[in-house]
């Protein structure tokens, strides 16, 4: 029975450890936008930087996104690339958006801080503004 409790401590002992690593810079982006495809845009906010959040409150970052941008159903996504350098990251992504007409490509660079050993994202100065 010792050996047993043993075996069971040490597992749970590497499920914490491993549950405790940072996800890396492609695999925040990669939530990000999945929470945005199904419409979690709280979920997505929690991804967001401290700066960014106190840039746009959860209400506002999700009005942006269901009604200010000009892509009105982001489709899906793919990561294309990515950089790391410190405590800061860019991650290529191409989007693919319908906009009720027809469907479009969108390249974009998603930057990223750390934040407390966490991958942060933050949102660019023109987040929101319309055209």
């Amino acid at each position: 029975m010792r050996i047993k409790a043993g075996v069971l401590l040490v597992v749970f002992s590497i499920a914490l450890v491993l549950g405790a690593c940072s996800a890396s810079p492609e695999e925040v982006v990669d939530a990000y936008y999945r929470y945005i495809i199904k419409g979690e845009f709280d979920v997505a906010y929690g991804l967001l930087c401290r700066d960014s959040k106190e840039r746009f409150s959860a209400e506002e970052f999700e009005t942006i996104w269901k009604h200010n941008l000009s892509i009105n159903e982001l489709v899906q996504f793919w990561i294309t690339g990515v950089g790391i350098e410190d405590d800061r990251a860019a991650v290529a992504v191409s989007l693919e958006a319908d906009d009720g007409y027809s469907t479009f490509t969108i390249d974009a660079h998603v930057r990223l801080v750390k934040e407390r050993n966490n991958w942060r994202i933050v949102l660019s100065e023109a987040f929101g503004k319309t055209r």
